[in-house]
């Protein structure tokens, strides 16, 4: 009996070491590669609380804006790996795993394109909702002459479209938004029609999002995001990822986080 209790408090033991290194927690902030864990949705820390405990403790820390308490996740400029901030450094993972709580279609525009700015500016005008700019020039995105085909000298629209995930992860307790370029936008959309198809809302799955390397019309590599269902949620969780995501939904219309630096997620 006691020879069975050791082996199980040593498994115990390797299973929680494990673990811990899984989730990041390392010594230095050199970015490390991470393998993809294997999570089931009822290993999600966001269920094991109310919402109403996590806008109160959001509330406390953060203030009224639950936007306060988004992170951000940037899609890599040349690299097929996700970068993510952690309490100890940054990680390195080829795949994230989460729900996707809610999307959306905004809008960035730099009058100066890379080059020029280094990649380091945020941009001169923003949309968070797709139809309304703010900044320089701001106003109605319809009719600005920086949203039209052709504005670009390079091809394309000056004004440049991403698709915006509040993406809840499992280890975490509040969400981070992943930030998708042009690029990847048509993978994100085959994904959330296909789960239409079959009657399940983008919260109802965990979805898993990788990278590829394809290339342009000029032959020059880029990653491209790809996405795919892993466990689809219980009804009962699927309702408390539905009110969870109503408490970031329900906040104001900024941008749910600032918005990123142009370096960050350019493909060029």
């Amino acid at each position: 009996m006691t020879k069975t209790a050791n082996e199980l408090v040593a498994r115990t033991t390797t299973t929680t070491t494990n673990l811990a290194e899984a989730c990041s927690i390392v010594k230095d902030s050199t970015p490390k590669e991470a393998n993809a864990l294997n999570y089931d949705a009822g290993t999600f820390i966001a269920f094991r609380t109310s919402v109403e405990k996590i806008r109160e403790i959001v509330v406390a820390n953060l203030g009224e804006s639950t936007m306060n308490a988004v992170g951000r996740i940037s899609m890599p400029a040349g690299a097929t790996v996700w970068t993510v901030p952690d309490i100890a450094g940054e990680l390195n993972f080829k795949e994230l795993s989460g729900i996707i709580l809610l999307q959306r279609r905004v809008r960035r525009f730099w009058k100066l394109n890379i080059e020029n700015s280094g990649g380091k500016q945020p941009p001169d005008c923003y949309s968070s909702d797709f139809k309304r700019g703010v900044g320089s020039p701001g106003g109605n995105c319809l009719v600005c002459p920086h949203a039209q085909y052709g504005s670009n000298p390079k091809g394309g629209r000056a004004c440049k479209e991403y698709r915006e995930l509040l993406f809840l992860r499992p280890e975490n307790l509040l969400p981070d938004i992943v930030s998708l370029p042009i690029t990847s936008i048509k993978s994100v959309d085959d994904y959330l029609t296909l789960l239409s198809r079959t009657g399940r809302a983008c919260y109802g799955v965990v979805t898993k999002i990788g990278l590829e390397k394809t290339k342009n019309g000029q032959g020059m590599e880029y990653p491209r995001a790809t996405f795919k269902a892993g466990q689809l949620l219980t009804d009962e969780q699927a309702e408390h990822a539905k009110a969870y995501a109503a408490m970031f939904n329900s906040s104001s219309p900024a941008p749910l986080v600032k918005a990123p630096l142009q370096a960050e997620g350019e493909v060029i």
